[in-house]
């Protein structure tokens, strides 16, 4: 009988599926942070869960990576825009994952504090005029986590009349606008006879 000539071919087998993965954050993560520093803030990425699966790789590699180029655990910096971060899961044939993103916004919501220390007492002085008494004292001071040591601007009048006690008002502003007040009394009484 006659025979075929017997046929070859080549099978390729290739891997063009896509890995998944998928974050789990803690419950209480949230991608509005408040500043740390004037650097901004960072995240703790401690108790983060990444869970990749694939077709063929067991063990996609995970990567995330930021609008600003730098590295997940650099200082997010302050400001209203954000930045992304986006975290994928690459097979070794080169399929990625769509990205799990989050938009990362720092601000600053914290007050600057006070330095009680610094804060004047109440102060009664001999008078020395009717109404052209002076008195001189150091503004308190603040420390701010973003803004630093503080001095803080105070309103009191240039000249104290005798028998008035006046308020005297200290006000610290970081540079969000914030604010800390305190206050302390002037008094200048007339005791001695005339």
């Amino acid at each position: 009988g006659n025979a075929t000539t017997p046929l070859s071919f080549t099978v390729t087998v290739s891997d063009n599926t896509a890995p998944e993965l998928s974050v789990d954050v803690p419950s209480d993560f949230s991608p509005n942070l408040e500043a740390t520093s004037a650097e901004g803030a960072q995240i703790d990425y401690s108790q983060w869960l990444f869970i990749s699966s694939d077709q063929v790789d067991l063990d996609p590699a995970i990567s995330c990576e930021r609008s600003d180029g730098l590295t997940k655990e650099a200082f997010f910096p302050i400001g209203a825009d954000g930045t992304t971060l986006g975290c994928t899961a690459t097979d070794f044939s080169g399929n990625s994952s769509d990205p799990v993103e989050w938009n990362i916004v720092v601000g600053d919501s914290t007050a600057p504090e006070l330095i009680a220390e610094t804060v004047p007492d109440d102060v009664t002085i001999e008078a020395t005029s009717a109404g052209a008494n002076t008195y001189s004292f150091t503004p308190p001071t603040a420390t701010d986590v973003v803004s630093g040591n503080l001095t803080a601007d105070c309103t009191a009048p240039s000249f104290y009349t005798a028998g008035v006690t006046y308020t005297v008002t200290c006000t610290t502003t970081d540079g969000a606008g914030l604010t800390s007040s305190t206050s302390f009394e002037v008094t200048f009484a007339d005791t001695t006879p005339p």
